[in-house]
């Protein structure tokens, strides 16, 4: 088998292992020893999906018999997880409470409306990697303004609210003091690429007491795979962030019976392919049954290239996604020892991508320095 058809297969098996709370069956085609838990783990932590695969594993019906160092591994990041997004949903509770205040009900995509939901359930399973929230033109000056002065929310570094309007979709970005960055989105996709929203399609949605609305299920599908596939334009350049395909799963999974595919279809009427290789990747790599046909030539297409060009997701992914584990490991003091020392041996292990650039270096060495200040000797 050549490097490239292993790569095909790990990323399926990567997939199909993400299934298992809706498809239990599917234990019975894994069984492997710690040192293959560990090379998919590798492949996970690309796409910042280390603590889903953990969550997954922990219902594994041998898990208890492995090894002490793996299982408290898989205990200590699916905790990194579940610390991350009960962090987002107090800080967009907080942030919808604001907003209420002013009079404003925000519309949340993606991950923001997903907290609250359902799907992410158990809690961590659709790692979140920060709050995007839409609001009227008019009102983003304001948020931006008064959300640093009275909550003490910062700008990231180098984002102004210039940046949406010069930058494809692009939204200003904010950090909370919880360390929660959030994205002030005047667009779903951007002001260059259509989705018009007809407010028919929206619907109210609660969030820990305070009202914000979100998507119906018809537009967060046709939302979530334009945001991937030409937003990030990862069909174009040939990258499969698995990541973005997981939630793509998600969607499919809670709202298959809502799904009105002809209004998906119409919105891709121009851009056929771009919904084939997405759809391709659900059928094919997570085992999907659809109710429409997929075209395997677009898919074969965008999956051949990923590989060829191993552009697995994005090249600092892996790197920060590191640095995020060893700082958890520093914050928490009751994570486990013996777990660190296992991690630091996967951070040796998880270099997919070459390191070309001297920043990215810094910060893996950075995160190594950190992790071996914990290591047991």
């Amino acid at each position: 088998m050549t490097s490239q058809a292993k790569l095909i297969e790990s990323l399926k098996g990567l997939a199909r292992l993400l299934t298992i709370p809706e498809h239990p069956e599917r234990w019975e085609e894994f069984d492997y020893a710690d040192e293959d838990w560990v090379s998919y783990f590798n492949l996970a932590n690309v796409f910042w999906l280390g603590p889903s695969l953990a969550l997954v594993l922990k219902s594994h019906p041998h898990y208890g018999n492995q090894s002490k160092e793996f299982v408290t591994y898989c205990e200590d990041l699916a905790a990194v997880g579940v610390e991350r997004n009960l962090r987002h949903r107090e800080c967009l509770v907080e942030l919808t409470g604001w907003l209420n205040s002013k009079g404003i009900q925000p519309l949340l995509l993606k991950g923001s409306a997903e907290l609250f939901d359902g799907a992410d359930d158990p809690v961590g399973r659709r790692w979140m990697m920060d709050l995007d929230v839409v609001l009227p033109v008019d009102e983003v000056k304001r948020a931006w303004g008064e959300l640093q002065s009275d909550f003490a929310y910062t700008p990231l570094k180098g984002t102004d609210l210039k940046w949406q309007s010069s930058i494809w979709h692009h939204a200003p970005v904010l950090e909370s003091p919880s360390g929660v960055t959030v994205e002030l989105h005047r667009y779903l996709l951007s002001s260059a690429i259509d989705l018009p929203l007809d407010w028919a399609e929206v619907v109210s949605q609660e969030v820990g007491g305070t009202k914000a609305t979100s998507l119906k299920p018809t537009l967060k599908l046709i939302q979530a795979i334009a945001h991937d596939q030409i937003c990030h334009r990862h069909y174009k350049e040939g990258v499969m962030y698995l990541r973005y395909h997981f939630n793509v799963y998600l969607l499919l999974t809670r709202y298959s019976d809502e799904i009105e595919w002809d209004h998906v279809e119409e919105f891709f009427q121009n851009r056929k392919d771009v919904l084939d290789a997405a759809l391709g990747v659900q059928v094919e790599l997570f085992g999907l049954q659809l109710p429409v046909v997929v075209d395997q030539t677009s898919f074969r297409s965008y999956l051949d290239r990923s590989v060829t060009n191993m552009n697995l997701g994005e090249p600092t992914v892996s790197f920060l996604f590191q640095k995020i584990v060893a700082d958890y490991y520093r914050r928490i003091p009751t994570a486990h020892q013996t777990s660190v020392s296992y991690a630091a041996y996967i951070l040796k292990r998880t270099l997919q991508l070459p390191l070309k650039l001297t920043k990215l270096h810094k910060v893996y060495t950075d995160v190594n320095r950190r992790v071996s200040r914990h290591r047991i000797s």
